[in-house]
């Protein structure tokens, strides 16, 4: 990469690139270094904003210079709802919920379909006590996750089993968990085989819960 950027030095992405591996390796003052060159060339790399972004978040502590660079992403290109996705779960390991869910709601309105960004606004929901938000966009990654053996899916499994359990302990708002939300929840219980969990969580809806078991055999035949 070094001989790339020798002989092309004009060339934003080989300065992020190399400036990518510092950051890797742990070599972040490097790495800043490498960045400021990419956004020399084009100011409006996004990938080489949103690594400077993190490198000044995750090991710098420093939230408003890191934001200072989130916020050209978001200016520059708001449309991009990979990289608002990707901010935003930046900020959602970290724990800055409000943060996220700021990003990740522009990146929904870019893109409502994609399955990351509903899976993390239904994590955010989740830590914010939200329980049948959360529950909801566990269910809009279901129908829009193809990868059912995935970790997006995955989480979104245990995310609507989390919710849905701890409304029912709750014993507050699993009245709003009927018709298509209580029954996608027993559904998608029943069709990934783990039974037992029905009868740890069933809830008093007769209906719903018999209706989940007779489509689970129709979609098995």
């Amino acid at each position: 990469m070094e001989e790339l950027i020798k002989n092309n030095p004009t060339v934003s992405e080989y300065h992020r690139n190399l400036a990518q591996t510092y950051e890797e390796e742990g070599q972040y003052e490097r790495a800043v270094d490498g960045l400021i060159d990419a956004l020399k060339w084009d100011p409006t790399n996004h990938w080489a904003l949103i690594l400077m972004g993190n490198i000044h978040i995750r090991y710098y502590n420093d939230v408003n210079t890191a934001m200072t660079y989130f916020d050209q992403v978001m200016e520059t290109d708001p449309d991009n709802y990979v990289a608002l996705n990707n901010i935003g779960g930046t900020f959602l390991q970290l724990g800055k919920l409000n943060l996220a869910e700021r990003y990740l709601s522009k990146a929904y309105k870019a893109n409502p379909t994609f399955p990351h960004i509903t899976l993390g606004l239904g994590l955010v929901s989740f830590e914010k006590g939200e329980l049948p938000t959360a529950f909801d966009y566990a269910i809009e990654t279901f129908k829009n996750e193809e990868h059912v053996d995935g970790a997006v899916f995955q989480k979104a499994l245990q995310l609507a089993l989390e919710s849905a359990r701890s409304l029912g302990k709750q014993q507050v708002g699993k009245e709003t968990l009927v018709d298509y939300k209580l029954l996608a929840y027993y559904y998608v219980s029943w069709a990934l085989a783990i039974p037992e969990m029905l009868k740890e969580l069933q809830m008093p809806f007769e209906r719903e819960y018999e209706l989940a078991i007779t489509l689970s055999g129709k979609a098995s035949e």
